[in-house]
């Protein structure tokens, strides 16, 4: 079972490293919105290195929110997907090698910001709060895999892009992402408490500066993660049960 699943992890990594539709946008474009309004920002340390950590908690948005999203819903009944369907595999195989590639092209698509950040002077961390930075990033991108999976179930192969982007820019900006929550608008500021990305945010700043992590955003993370998760797994078996019972 490791070996096919292994199997299934590198193609998996070369078609979407072959479809620079998707890897050149994914990198480029956290990158090219940092530079316009990232380095913009001129306050203190602990501000700029936020906002450079948010903005790969941006990248990797992008990349959970559409590869699953946008990935999935191009996939379901297509030839290849059949295909895969009569190999002497477990039909989670496949789906677990698609969820642990977004690692890496999270990682190459933060990359360029962190190292933008870092050399501008805006994101100066030592070992242990990159580690932390790290682990944080990675634990918040968990509710909106879910959120990618769901889409790419509930979606056509023709809606889920637009409506991927629906939801992708308004979150980030809801939470914060893009500058501070507390030059918000005051109706915007209010409701960005209650988004995920405001939870993720405030926790890459709980973990990174070694305060106390808020107990209200970690729970908020987890019951997102739970209850899109659980969306996602009906919406998977129903796809299934309509495309192969």
């Amino acid at each position: 079972m490791a070996e096919k699943l292994l199997g299934h992890l590198v193609q998996e990594f070369l078609l979407l490293w072959r479809y620079p539709a998707f890897t050149v946008p994914s990198i480029a474009y956290p990158l090219l919105l940092f530079l316009f309004f990232g380095l913009t920002v001129d306050e203190d340390r602990k501000i700029t290195t936020l906002v450079s950590l948010s903005f790969c908690a941006f990248a990797l948005l992008g990349v959970v929110l559409f590869d699953f999203g946008t990935g999935f819903a191009s996939r379901r009944g297509s030839p290849w997907e059949t295909y895969l369907r009569t190999l002497p595999v477990a039909p989670w195989v496949p789906m677990i090698a698609r969820l642990v590639v977004a690692v890496p092209f999270g990682v190459l698509a933060m990359a360029p910001v962190a190292l933008t950040a870092t050399l501008t002077g805006r994101l100066q961390l030592g070992a242990v709060q990159w580690l932390a930075a790290i682990g944080a990033l990675f634990l918040g991108m968990v509710p909106f895999a879910c959120l990618g999976v769901l889409l790419g179930y509930v979606c056509s192969s023709r809606s889920a892009g637009p409506v991927t982007t629906l939801i992708y820019l308004p979150l980030a900006y809801v939470g914060g992402i893009f500058q501070r929550p507390e030059s918000l608008p005051h109706v915007v500021a209010t409701l960005s408490t209650w988004t995920p990305t405001r939870m993720w945010r405030n926790l890459l700043e709980n973990v990174v500066f070694a305060t106390v992590p808020a107990t209200s955003d970690l729970a908020g993370l987890v019951l997102y993660a739970v209850a899109l998760g659980a969306l996602a797994v009906v919406a998977v078996r129903r796809s299934e049960l309509r495309s192969y019972a």
